[in-house]
């Protein structure tokens, strides 16, 4: 990114299972949780742009109805982007949310595998290039086929999306049911969500201690960017201490010097030794 500290991509899970439970999934219109002190004047704060021309699973005025409503009682305007991705529609947005995009609105049965992009390479490098100058972008992705159509967005920012099925407790076909049924808790106290601005929030009473998610879907960070870091990860049991003990070294000691080892021209022949230390992390490799 030409300014790490300005540009901004988030990436997430939804927590619902779509294609079983969408005929169930409508906004709770009813949903006001206090805020105390808005972070802007009423109708003063950024643009927060919804993107609504890819088939998306989640619009303004339909299931996330709720998350716009909220934001907008703190201070944001929001405005629904039904215009392809390029430079003149994603000038009018300062953040961009984009929630489970689609190919198109066929049956998810009928979709071919690999899963088609929602979004074409003009629209992915002009997302690209908006990020660069600054832009905020909010990239949520469920599990099969969503995570599919978005995979090429996210590569655009070294994010790989899997196109599958993320759960606790499954082991073979016999665990599908009860795992898919299972809700999936990420807990400060057990290490599965870990210290992040999202879980801290910008005040106490907004601070999150435990979120409860159904299903979803797994992707890695490509390592040179300094500033990727999880805050959400499942359950090993037993492995939950070398989890966290590997994720210290790689965010404390590993990734900094990954990310000055970016600046050089030498990166190819310096990334080596890290490319394999991460490897025995289970992290990955640095390009």
């Amino acid at each position: 990114m030409t300014d790490a500290r300005r540009a901004v991509v988030a990436f997430g899970v939804t927590i619902a299972l779509a294609p079983l439970l969408g005929a169930q999934q409508v906004a709770d219109r009813d949903f006001k949780p206090p805020i105390a002190t808005p972070t802007y004047a009423e109708g003063k704060g950024p643009v927060v742009c919804v993107d609504e021309a890819h088939h998306n699973f989640h619009t303004l005025d339909g299931r996330f109805w709720a998350f716009g409503e909220l934001l907008r009682r703190d201070g944001y305007r929001m405005r629904p982007l039904r215009s392809t991705l390029g430079r003149d529609s994603l000038a009018q947005c300062n953040v961009l949310v984009i929630s489970n995009a689609q190919p198109n609105d066929d049956d998810w049965g009928t979709y071919p595998t690999p899963t088609p992009a929602a979004f074409t390479p003009a629209e992915v490098r002009a997302a690209r290039a908006w990020v660069g100058r600054g832009g905020r972008l909010l990239l949520i992705a469920d599990h099969m086929p969503l995570a599919g159509a978005a995979a090429s967005l996210a590569s655009a920012f070294g994010v790989t999306f899997t196109d599958g099925f993320a759960m606790e407790d499954f082991g073979d076909e016999s665990d599908r049911d009860s795992a898919l049924a299972k809700p999936t808790i990420f807990r400060i106290s057990d290490g599965t969500l870990r210290p992040h601005a999202i879980v801290r929030g910008r005040a106490a009473g907004d601070s999150v201690t435990a979120i409860r998610t159904f299903v979803g879907q797994a992707f890695k960070a490509g390592v040179y960017n300094y500033y990727t870091r999880p805050f959400r990860v499942l359950r090993e049991g037993a492995n939950v201490r070398r989890t966290e003990l590997r994720v210290r070294l790689y965010t404390g000691v590993i990734r900094p010097l990954l990310y000055k080892t970016a600046q050089t021209p030498a990166r190819p022949l310096l990334a080596l030794p890290f490319d394999l230390a991460l490897r025995h992390l289970k992290y990955g490799k640095t390009s």
